[in-house]
């Protein structure tokens, strides 16, 4: 007697009553006016990674045109998909858009 082969079981990573995971981080960022410090994804912008440990940056758009997110970078290197709010002054002073910088190193960031 044959029997069809089973499907092996597939656990989920988490279930609805558990958080969601916390991607995992190559880096760390540093807010140097709240004090506070977490994992940095290389795919999470560094609005997304202030929101996840509760530093408060202001923004509106999250596509890098309106400028609301500006903050300086202290330390370490950040790319932008867009960067059109930046003026080259501030771009030569080290301002970022929060919401569309990333990085895969450590940061140190004015929030």
């Amino acid at each position: 007697m044959e029997t069809e082969p089973t499907e092996p079981a597939v656990t989920p990573a988490f279930t609805a009553d558990q958080a969601v995971p916390i991607p995992s981080a190559h880096a760390t960022i540093t807010f140097s006016k709240s004090g506070k410090a977490g994992p940095l994804a290389p795919d999470q912008s560094v609005l997304e990674a202030a929101e996840a440990i509760g530093v408060a940056i202001d923004y509106d758009c999250r596509a890098g045109t309106c400028g609301r997110c500006k903050v300086p970078l202290r330390q370490g290197q950040a790319t932008m998909e867009v960067e059109d709010a930046l003026a080259a002054d501030e771009k030569a002073a080290g301002i970022i858009l929060a919401c569309q910088a990333k990085s895969t190193g450590d940061l140190v960031v004015e929030a």
